[in-house]
């Protein structure tokens, strides 16, 4: 078990070896994550201003019986929307096992770390050589809590927390460039679309930036495969 006294050496003193840095790197996200957590649960339902109306309406997709016909208007069909579903993705089978608040609270928790870990990571994709990522952490916890938290747009919340993971994996190095990796950011571009599709542009208009950045042999084919990747979405 590591103790306190090896924690603090290590955060006063990264450059001290490899495995400082690691355990550093650790305890800093685990701290981060832990202090995002108690923060999501210290109340029993974040006033939004948005994040009611994803309740309400993952709860009449599920029980539309219980609402009755009478309050929608003449006409009116109930279809599973084609994007903005990053909040249902989660909450909706959640709500299926436990009670709505339950239900709410775990998913706020899920989308709130998958933030914090999605931009931490495509950071550390993104300046693979700047060995003190644990730095970045602390930053990136009212990152997690900004706007969008206490806005409640869950879905494109969703999205861009899942969006951080595609643009780090389609920054990672040239040579490890194949056409798994091609169809797996393919599929993801298509998921962050799913969920929210503005969200899927930004992270599109991302990969583009990303791609610029690269050496200008390979720019004209990148671009071409990145084409092919994004059509899906």
């Amino acid at each position: 078990m590591t103790s306190p006294r090896a924690v603090w050496l290590a955060l006063a003193d990264p450059e001290a070896s490899p495995r400082a840095d690691r355990l550093a790197g650790r305890t800093g996200l685990l701290l981060c994550a832990a202090v995002l957590v108690a923060v999501v649960l210290s109340v029993d339902l974040v006033p939004t201003h948005e994040g009611s109306r994803h309740i309400a309406a993952v709860w009449i997709q599920e029980h539309p019986e219980q609402v009755g016909r009478s309050a929608f208007p003449v006409g009116f069909e109930l279809h599973d929307p084609l994007t903005s579903n990053g909040f249902a993705l989660l909450y909706r089978p959640l709500l299926r096992l436990t009670d709505w608040r339950t239900a709410y609270r775990v998913t706020v928790v899920g989308l709130v770390l998958s933030l914090f870990v999605g931009a931490w990571v495509l950071l550390r994709t993104l300046a693979p050589a700047h060995r003190q990522s644990w730095a970045w952490a602390p930053l990136l916890v009212p990152v997690a809590l900004g706007w969008l938290y206490h806005a409640g747009f869950w879905p494109f919340y969703a999205a861009t927390a899942l969006g951080c993971f595609v643009v780090a994996a389609w920054a990672q190095p040239a040579h490890r460039a194949g056409v798994l990796r091609g169809v797996g950011v393919a599929l993801g571009l298509l998921l962050v679309a799913f969920c929210h599709v503005a969200a899927a542009v930004i992270a599109g208009l991302a990969m583009v930036a990303v791609t610029l950045g690269r050496p200008t042999s390979g720019q004209a084919r990148a671009l071409l495969v990145l084409a092919a990747v994004g059509a899906p979405a």
